[in-house]
């Protein structure tokens, strides 16, 4: 039922407008991405992040993907060595100037992991520490669900507890710094996200980002040849904002 009532809400509130609508604003990145853990390699990458905000309502959309392909020394076949997308969709709901409650939906197809996709959802209450025009620090939580199927082919549904913690922070007019914290925890396995990154405008709409991103998982499952718990990530990335 939970999973029936996100998607409706992903298709009443996703980013469909355009972007010339003053309640949106859209950031696309483009990239390198530095990679350590189940897959050691250079990537291009990019993301699209959408953001919507409008009385009470406030949305955030974001695709990101990532893909390498190399030679082979050995063959010299060219082979890809990594490939992976994700997209994560959360709807705010706020009633009040320091509380609200969200909505939020993940999937993660990843072709370099133990599992060969990942889709969770939660619902939930946050509180505002901090809403200020130049920091915004929140924590929520709630009850959801985890779906995935594992590289060799089995599937798994369990119940999760979702926490965040989320921190923005202008230090100048120029420079600003972001960081997200998210944890699934369940009985079976428990995955936290870290999330640090550095935003320095160029000119106009163009900004570089610097970012690093950590991913860990408690267990993993058996017979995984990717035997990596924890995955880390260094971005530097062009960003252009409209």
């Amino acid at each position: 039922m939970l999973r029936l009532v996100l998607a409706i809400m992903l298709l009443l509130f996703g980013p469909f407008l355009p972007a010339g609508d003053k309640y949106w604003q859209n950031e696309i990145d483009v990239g390198m991405l530095f990679y350590n853990g189940n897959n050691n390699a250079k990537h291009v990458n990019g993301s699209l992040l959408s953001e919507y905000q409008h009385h009470m309502l406030e949305n955030t959309f974001r695709i990101t993907g990532l893909l390498a392909i190399n030679k082979n020394s050995q063959t010299s076949f060219k082979e890809r060595n990594a490939e992976k997308y994700t997209f994560t969709d959360t709807i705010y709901y706020i009633f009040s100037p320091k509380h609200f409650s969200y909505i939020r939906g993940e999937g993660v197809k990843d072709h370099f992991s133990p599992y060969a996709y990942e889709f969770t959802e939660s619902i939930g209450y946050g509180y505002h520490f901090f809403k200020r025009d130049n920091l915004v620090w929140q924590l929520s939580g709630g009850p959801g669900g985890r779906h995935n199927k594992t590289a060799k082919g089995f599937h798994q549904d369990e119940f999760i507890a979702h926490l965040a913690n989320e921190l923005y922070y202008e230090i100048t007019q120029y420079t600003s710094f972001r960081q997200s914290l998210s944890i699934d925890a369940s009985p079976l396995n428990t995955k936290s996200h870290l999330l640090n990154e550095l935003k320095t405008a160029l000119f106009g709409p163009v900004a570089t980002k610097v970012s690093f991103e950590l991913e860990h998982y408690v267990n993993l499952p058996d017979l995984s040849e990717y035997s990596q718990k924890t995955d880390a990530t260094t971005k530097v990335t062009l960003s252009y904002t409209f």
